[in-house]
């Protein structure tokens, strides 16, 4: 009986390490747009996390899934974890009480920071803007699950909604509305990779927009562990320097090409943003130079 625990001991412990050591499968949705180059950026940040934590994990791999997902969408997905268990988003309440919720901003809160797209016919309309109450006159075109929208929306802001990411794009310049709030990491290269479509878009010189918008990642409920790993990445990426250094590697010319000093920001409060205590940890967040 004593050699028979022992045994049932060792077996218990073999299993347990391959367990450990188990391939972690990543699934995430597809990107909604040929053209949308956002997630370049969190895949490799997704790839850098799950690399460094090969030693305690194991090995990982990365499956993008064929289909694209809208927020309420991904969070239906990710309740059981089947279709997908991973999904980059906004900072958001209902992902927050329903998934694993991993609080590190994963691109240093800059999505706060928000220029706006214009037809070129409108840019003597947007020198007149100086205040909130001034934009609040004009249209803005969002899509309808973005937490974007639910804040301005809010807030009083005139919002349209499009159906499609690409539709956004052709709406404006078809002036269906007047402007597209983008980040400033978006902004430049979605107005590149259009310049067929939309030839009369562009960027407007004088105002930003700054609404506090984090970005998480959150993890099926039915991934725990794939949850603690891809914390214990980022946080070495944090500590290690590898997230800055990633940041400034994808950001730092769209940083420069906005010029925030230079311009009037308009701030617009985010009432469903709450995790103020990470504001305290400076290597989490970007702040434009003054």
């Amino acid at each position: 009986m004593r050699h028979f625990f022992c045994f049932s001991l060792i077996i218990a412990a073999w299993l347990e390490s391959a367990a450990s050591f188990a391939l972690d499968v990543v699934k995430l949705p597809q990107m909604q747009s040929e053209l949308d180059v956002r997630f370049n950026y969190k895949n490799e940040l997704l790839e850098r996390a799950l690399t460094l934590t090969v030693e305690e994990y194991g090995e990982f791999e990365i499956q993008m899934i064929g289909t694209p997902m809208m927020r309420n969408r991904a969070l239906h997905a990710l309740r059981s974890g089947t279709l997908i268990n991973v999904y980059f988003s906004p900072a958001s309440d209902n992902l927050n009480k329903n998934t694993i919720a991993i609080k590190i901003p994963i691109r240093r809160g800059i999505l706060s920071y928000r220029l706006l797209l214009i037809h070129q016919a409108d840019i003597p309309l947007f020198a007149k803007v100086k205040t909130a109450d001034d934009l609040k006159k004009l249209t803005a075109g969002l899509q309808s699950e973005w937490i974007t929208t639910a804040v301005m929306t809010d807030a009083g802001f005139k919002i349209r909604r499009a159906q499609t990411y690409d539709g956004l794009f052709l709406m404006l310049e078809n002036r269906r509305f007047h402007y597209i709030p983008r980040g400033i990491h978006e902004i430049y290269d979605e107005l590149a990779v259009r310049k067929d479509v939309a030839p009369d878009i562009v960027v407007e010189p004088n105002l930003a927009l700054y609404m506090i918008m984090p970005t998480y990642t959150y993890v099926s409920p039915a991934e725990p562990r794939l949850a603690r790993r891809l914390e214990a990445g980022l946080t070495k990426m944090v500590e290690n320097g590898d997230l800055e250094a990633l940041f400034n590697r994808h950001y730092a010319d769209d940083i420069a090409k906005a010029k925030l000093s230079g311009r009037t920001i308009i701030e617009i409060n985010n009432p469903s943003f709450n995790d103020y205590s990470l504001l305290k940890n400076k290597k989490l967040w970007f702040t434009p130079a003054p």
